[in-house]
C-alpha cells in the first residue's frame, strides 16, 4: 500500500497579516468547521477581527493526545508526520479560504492576497512568505498544540 502524501503548505499563526490592520493573523481559539471531516482546528484572526482563517485541523485526535502525554503512537498516526490537514476555510461561510491575486501591491512590495471569495469582508489577508513545508509544518503544529492543550483537548 502506497501512502500519498496530498498536503504541501501549512498556514502557520504569524503566516498571513491582515491589510487593514497590520496585525498578524493568530490562533485565538480552536473550534470546529461543521463542513470538514478532520476536527477541531485552528481559528485565526488579526486584532480588528476582519481577516479571518481555519486551518491545520487534527487528523487523529486520540493519537495527538498521547504523543503529548509522551506515549507511543502508530507511524500512520504520528502527530509529527501525519497529524495535521492543511485545508484553508472562511470561518464565515465555511467557504474555501485562497489566494485572490499574486502579485498584489501596497506600498511598493508585491504581495499574494487571500480571503474568501464569497465574503465581501474577509479579503484582506496579505503573504510574502507562503506557508511552511509539509514536514516542518507537522511537527511545528504537533509542538504548538502540545503546548496549547488547554485550548483543544477537552474538545475532541
Amino acid at each position: 500500500m502506497k501512502i500519498y502524501r496530498i498536503a504541501w503548505k501549512f498556514s502557520v499563526d504569524g503566516t498571513y497579516t491582515c491589510e487593514l490592520c497590520n496585525s498578524k493573523l493568530d490562533v485565538t481559539q480552536i473550534t470546529v468547521n461543521p463542513h470538514h471531516h478532520f476536527n477541531p482546528g485552528q481559528l485565526m484572526e488579526c486584532q480588528c477581527k476582519t481577516s479571518r482563517l481555519w486551518a491545520n485541523s487534527i487528523r487523529y485526535p486520540e493519537a495527538l493526545k498521547k504523543w503529548c502525554d509522551s506515549e507511543d503512537v502508530e507511524y500512520h498516526t504520528d502527530p509529527t508526520l501525519w497529524g495535521f490537514c492543511n485545508d484553508e476555510y472562511c470561518p464565515n461561510c465555511w467557504g474555501y479560504f485562497r489566494c485572490l491575486e499574486t502579485g498584489y501591491h501596497k506600498n511598493g512590495i508585491n504581495y499574494d492576497l487571500f480571503g474568501c471569495e464569497k465574503c465581501k469582508n474577509n479579503k484582506h489577508a496579505v503573504t510574502r512568505v507562503g506557508g511552511m513545508g509539509e514536514a516542518q509544518g507537522q511537527q511545528y503544529l504537533a509542538e504548538w498544540y502540545k503546548a496549547h492543550q488547554n485550548m483543544w483537548r477537552d474538545k475532541v
